[in-house]
């Protein structure tokens, strides 16, 4: 059974190397609109990112942790290595450590965003900010905090001068992230496609 089951994974894996099609979501949130934030925490505080804070938020998850949850990490740190502003930590007051963090990319950094993200996004307009890599330690997972942090992050970004809109984009199988946007006010307003081919030689994107 242990071979049949390699030999499937190979299979599969071979299969992934010749065609592989990604699909995300992109969603919005309308700052300027009159819809009431859901689940407003108090115990939970949003503040600039700091360096102290890689040893809470992604230092940890790096030791016995699979290739795929290595992978987000890693992704983490080469963007703060990149020093695109502005990332974000959501902290709970109550257990005094910081819980959630994500960037808010408003469009001043296009061109870094577009080299950094090789055009995953489409380039954004005045007013218009993303959100992308947010990451929850392994060990606040569970808890219900992915909504109530982006809440805490949608009230921040409210008080940003000219900022209206809020972009993200969450691949369809990520079930839990699609859920804790929408639970935080986000709505559909896209689609991403990403296909790869040929050992990802042959590569093209469409948003529809």
């Amino acid at each position: 059974m242990l071979a049949s089951i390699r030999s499937g994974n190979v299979s599969r894996g071979i299969i992934r190397q010749v065609y592989h099609e990604w699909i995300s979501y992109g969603l919005l949130y309308d700052l300027g609109g009159i819809r009431e934030l859901e689940k407003q925490d108090s115990r939970f505080i949003v503040r600039p990112f700091e360096m102290r804070d890689t040893a809470e938020l992604l230092t940890g998850d790096l030791v016995n942790a699979g290739c795929d949850e290595r992978r987000e990490v890693l992704r983490r740190y080469a963007l703060l290595a990149e020093n695109i502003p502005s990332c974000y930590v959501v902290e709970d007051s109550v257990e005094g450590e910081p819980v959630f963090m994500q960037w808010l990319i408003t469009n001043e950094y296009n061109d870094a965003m577009q080299k950094f993200f090789m055009g995953r996004f489409p380039r954004l307009s005045a007013g218009e900010a993303l959100l992308e890599n947010a990451y929850i330690p392994r060990r606040h997972r569970g808890k219900g905090i992915m909504s109530r942090a982006l809440c805490a992050v949608v009230a921040h970004a409210k008080k940003i001068e000219d900022l209206r809109w809020l972009v993200t984009f969450v691949d369809k199988h990520n079930a839990a992230s699609l859920k804790g946007c929408l639970k935080a006010g986000f709505y559909p307003f896209a689609t991403r496609r990403d296909v790869h081919m040929c050992f990802h030689r042959l590569r093209w994107r469409e948003f529809f």
